[in-house]
């Protein structure tokens, strides 16, 4: 068959780019690999830091003779009409094809005859019925079909604006939406909207045409808006080469001496140096239609280094302040943090502020040379003491004053000293009438009983004897634990009878 130019109409519609959130991105923070001089290399999935975010299913890509362009296939919105399609695409029916209707301000129109002189038309299957679940929004690509419902084959069209109403239900049921543009591949299509098209009559009346010369009166095949390949690609490139909707670079290494860096397919490879310093490593992933997205990755090589910390021992809540003593095996001066419990650091110093668990890190951040060393967390267990039981019951007054708070002031009638009330588990501020210790007998034994907190770590206990009250011992004194219930522990202390013992005396100290 052979086309005579009969008129020529030029299209108005303006040269636009379609802005979808399909352009390549940066999808997570690159990581900032530490590496030894002349060590072992390290690789990188460059796609789990590069895509297409909203990007999900398949693509193919259209290789036209105005440029390649790439389609994502919707299958979860239409099934069949991808099928079809794929199928179209897997014999290569679709190959040498043209764009045989193009009308300004609606769609381009293919897949229905081959760019040979005489025209061929691309061979057909049993029609599919129609999916309609999308809107025909520009940027969409969708089966054609003829007035009948169930008549979609093998032609399919872009939508080169918004066609959601006029595509829609209320028209005859609606057209088949299967796959979007990506990125900004609408250019090409709006380049093939935009070329002059031809009235050659029938099913071509809208041919789009290109380099026409003045005065020709013949259609040539190199006039056609050719469909060289329609392909199904991957997003990211593999090792072995070939197609893809992503290209993935190395666009600049800072310092190629301290780390080379190269990527086959989609894998990234780091291979150290000799020398020690930091490479600032800048990525790019591009698509079909140039659009890019960059990343530094910052490629640190340095020797490695250990922490020494020596375990914490529990201890009595103080206000004395605890030197922490780590050390780096790079020599270089170690930081602390408190990671939870009640204290403060300043420089290698920890000042207690309660009772608790306390939990310390010790780190080393690192310098040109040295990597950062893997931070040792040390934990000890702040212990109950004489100096938090005062805060518990005395104002800051009061704690002010040794005659109010201090271990020997006496509060109460009682008679007994702020240390003693501590030690026997008694409020300071009230008189004690019970929980004291007492004496009793029994066959062989005189025996002395009180009971105390079991959490009094800081304090040491002694029962001690005196038949005359001047001298004491605890020399034969058997004392030891008998019970121990809710945080109280019973104590006794017991001489034979046959003794010369009279007296009883509970003595507590304190650090």
């Amino acid at each position: 068959m052979h086309f005579a130019l009969r008129f020529i109409l030029f299209s108005t519609l303006a040269l636009t780019s379609l802005a979808q959130s399909t352009n390549p991105a940066l999808t997570q923070t690159l990581p900032t690999p530490a590496l030894t001089p002349s060590g072992s290399a390290i690789t990188l999935d460059l796609a789990d830091y590069f895509g297409l975010p909203t990007v999900g299913t398949q693509v193919v890509q259209f290789d036209t003779v105005m440029g390649k362009f790439n389609v994502e296939l919707l299958a979860n919105a239409a099934p069949l009409s991808v099928a079809n399609f794929l199928g179209y695409v897997s014999r290569g029916n679709y190959t040498n094809t043209f764009f045989h209707r193009s009308v300004p301000g609606f769609v381009i129109q293919g897949g229905g005859f081959y760019s040979t002189l005489p025209v061929d038309s691309v061979p057909t299957v049993s029609p599919i019925s129609l999916e309609y679940n999308l809107p025909n929004t520009r940027g969409t690509i969708a089966m054609a079909r003829t007035g009948e419902l169930n008549s979609a084959t093998s032609q399919w069209f872009i939508n080169t604006v918004d066609n959601t109403t006029s595509l829609g239900q209320a028209n005859g049921g609606g057209y088949a939406v299967f796959g979007r543009v990506l990125g900004s591949g609408m250019v090409i299509a709006d380049a093939i909207a935009a070329l002059p098209w031809y009235n050659l009559g029938g099913v071509f009346s809208e041919l789009p045409l290109r380099n026409v010369a003045q005065g020709q009166t013949q259609v040539l095949v190199s006039n056609f808006v050719t469909v060289n390949t329609i392909s199904v690609v991957p997003i990211y490139p593999s090792a072995g080469g070939g197609t893809s909707v992503l290209t993935l670079a190395v666009q600049q290494n800072t310092a190629p001496a301290v780390v080379t860096a190269s990527i086959s397919g989609r894998t990234l490879t780091l291979t150290p140096g000799s020398t020690t310093g930091l490479a600032n490593i800048t990525l790019t992933a591009t698509d079909t239609n140039a659009n890019v997205a960059s990343g530094v990755l910052q490629v640190k090589v340095a020797n490695s280094q250990s922490l020494t910390f020596a375990a914490l021992s529990d201890r009595p809540f103080s206000a004395t302040p605890i030197t922490l003593g780590a050390t780096a095996s790079s020599g270089l001066s170690v930081s602390y943090s408190v990671e939870s419990g009640p204290g403060q650091i300043s420089g290698n110093t920890l000042t207690l502020t309660g009772v608790g668990t306390v939990v310390i890190r010790a780190s080393q951040l690192g310098d040109g040379t040295y990597h950062a060393a893997p931070a040792v967390e040390r934990s000890f267990v702040s212990l109950p003491s004489f100096h938090s039981w005062r805060e518990q019951y005395f104002t800051a007054g009061e704690l002010a004053d040794p005659q109010q708070s201090g271990p020997l002031a006496i509060r109460t009638a009682d008679g007994l000293t702020n240390l003693l009330k501590y030690a026997l588990g008694l409020d300071p501020k009230v008189e004690a009438n019970a929980g004291l210790p007492a004496t009793a007998a029994t066959a062989n034994d005189w025996t002395y009983i009180y009971t105390r907190p079991v959490d009094r770590a800081d304090l040491t206990y002694t029962v001690e004897v005196s038949s005359d009250l001047v001298n004491w011992t605890s020399n034969g004194v058997a004392h030891e634990a008998v019970a121990s219930d809710a945080g109280i522990a019973t104590w006794r202390a017991s001489v034979p009878r046959g003794s010369a013992v009279q007296f009883f005396r509970l003595k507590v100290t304190a650090p």
